[in-house]
């Protein structure tokens, strides 16, 4: 579907809303979506009412009924259209725009895949065990995803963890503690303690990036963001269980 408001043309594609500008950029984009922060569920929406698009911004908290948070108006002054030349500029326009995000899209693979190729022996195979090389695959993601610099100064800890060859139950704790702090499930830490493996120097490393991560708790919860916090807090104690073994 198509619309004009001035020189600008709007089209509806698989859901999303585009706003085409006369030299055929993409002057803006209205995507409907949704995402969940702690207990809440938030969703984002955009419909042709009349001759504005309104944007809708709805929250349900828990179980709740949804009820609306905002209502704007994003785009005014619609009339529809459907003249073949309009609809010909509009399909060359986004297909120019879809050729531009691939490229995008493959940069930035390209990038993330060079940020983790600097980390000397991040990708290597350092075979010691499932969950040290589940640690190691979620801080590759995040560093691929984006400048995590908290998950590459993990990543290098690592790298030099598996170097030393420690106890089991520190590297267990050291896994436990990356992937904390990358949001995902990791293994309870067995309450016997095995033998220290003394290496006060990593161990000076490993407190410091659970510092690092107590700093971030404290921040998520100043935004009540309380599921993050637990997870950073959970990621400090487990690299200061890894870094009391290497004392």
């Amino acid at each position: 579907m198509l619309w004009r408001t001035g020189e600008q043309i709007l089209v509806k594609r698989n859901g999303t809303f585009v706003l085409i500008a006369p030299s055929g950029e993409i002057a803006a984009s209205f995507t409907s979506r949704s995402d969940s922060y702690e207990d809440d569920l938030w969703e984002w929406t955009h419909q042709v009412v009349g001759d504005q698009l309104v944007a809708r911004t709805t929250i349900q908290h828990g179980g709740d009924d949804e009820r609306l948070y905002k209502q704007e108006i994003a785009v005014d002054g619609l009339r529809a259209v459907d003249d073949a030349a309009t609809r010909q500029f509009a399909d060359a326009a986004l297909a120019a725009a879809d050729a531009a995000r691939d490229a995008q899209q493959q940069a930035d693979e390209r990038a993330g895949e060079a940020r983790v190729a600097a980390i000397p022996g991040g990708l290597d195979d350092l075979g010691l065990g499932e969950e040290l090389t589940r640690a190691q695959r979620a801080l590759c993601q995040r560093i691929r995803g984006g400048e995590d610099a908290r998950a590459a100064a993990l990543l290098r800890t690592l790298v030099k963890l598996a170097r030393v060859r420690p106890s089991a139950a520190a590297i267990g704790a050291y896994a436990r503690g990356c992937l904390c702090a990358c949001y995902q499930n990791a293994r309870e830490l067995p309450a016997t303690a095995e033998p220290a493996t003394p290496n006060p120097e990593l161990a000076r490393e490993i407190e410091a990036h659970a510092k690092e991560l107590d700093e971030e708790a404290e921040g998520q919860m100043a935004v009540d963001a309380n599921q993050n916090a637990a997870a950073m807090w959970s990621a400090a104690a487990a690299l200061r269980v890894a870094a009391r073994m290497l004392e």
